[in-house]
């Protein structure tokens, strides 16, 4: 196995940043973080990829044959650097501190002691190859419309849809839900979402490996996948979704918020709209 992560950093557009993740998406990025650019209207962007995946050469021709088909990143300045795992963890080992993910709940990395106050939970997790440490602004927009949910009665079960590290199924577990179920695709996030899962003592949670094996419905569905991989699954988040449930939907940006508006109309009626930087999440209920 290779122990090296490549990562690939560009400044792009804030308008082409959800084409930019789809892309990198398809080509097996294992995630991507993003920051303010110093350039009004960008974002800067790093993508990890696995060393068994590409060589640095071969990652690079593929990223910028990829990008060729979208006019506003076709002419990007790319950057790939390349180090051991081990490395990669220590880099994340020093901006990762706890932090409140919702009102009584605190996240922390293992490294770091931390003493809940007032019957607060913690989840411990650290980071991986495989993300979700409730850092990134999707992430705590669903963390949140869950939490909503749950608040509003809709506490009997839960779905997780692009589970990756388990974050979104423990968070529901530590809020009291009391069946809960994740989808994931990915077997490296299945295998970090469980030691996870075992790590937070969150109880039984089962990992599909895509919604086509599930048969029932759920009180709350929560999708943090890409605008693209949403509308594909469209008929099934919302044929899992009970009469009366809650169907939260992220990893979009503002501007592809009428998209999923649109795709999601049948059955559904708006419950809410969050922001958080560029990123968006939107809740329906589903009516019928």
């Amino acid at each position: 196995m290779n122990d090296t992560w490549h990562a690939l950093s560009l400044n792009l557009p804030e308008n082409f940043l959800g084409e930019a993740l789809a892309l990198l998406e398809n080509l097996g990025s294992n995630g991507c973080t993003e920051e303010k650019s110093k350039d009004a209207g960008f974002v800067n962007l790093t993508a990890y990829f696995s060393g068994d995946l590409y060589e640095k050469t071969a990652l690079f021709e593929k990223v910028l044959e990829s990008f060729k088909v979208v006019p506003g990143l076709s002419n990007l300045r790319l950057e790939i650097n390349t180090s051991m795992t081990t490395d990669w963890n220590r880099e994340w080992r020093q901006w990762f501190h706890p932090f409140k993910l919702v009102p009584g709940i605190t996240v922390r990395p293992s490294w770091e002691p931390y003493v809940p106050t007032g019957g607060e939970s913690v989840i411990v997790l650290d980071p991986g190859m495989a993300f979700g440490t409730g850092l990134h602004p999707t992430t705590k927009l669903c963390a949140r419309a869950i939490y909503d949910a749950k608040e509003s009665g809709k506490e009997s079960s839960l779905l997780d849809v692009g589970s990756g590290s388990g974050l979104l199924a423990i968070v529901g577990r530590k809020l009291g839900i009391k069946t809960i179920d994740a989808v994931e695709i990915d077997d490296e996030a299945i295998r970090v979402a469980r030691e996870n899962i075992d790590i937070n003592d969150a109880g039984s949670i089962k990992i599909y490996k895509n919604l086509g094996e599930i048969s029932t419905q759920y009180d709350i569905v929560a999708a943090n996948i890409l605008l693209i991989t949403l509308i594909q699954l469209e008929d099934e988040l919302i044929a899992k979704t009970k009469t009366g449930g809650r169907l939260i939907l992220s990893g979009i940006t503002h501007d592809q918020e009428e998209d999923i508006k649109q795709a999601f109309q049948t059955g559904l009626a708006l419950h809410n709209l969050s922001r958080m930087d560029e990123w968006s999440c939107i809740t329906f209920e589903r009516q019928s």
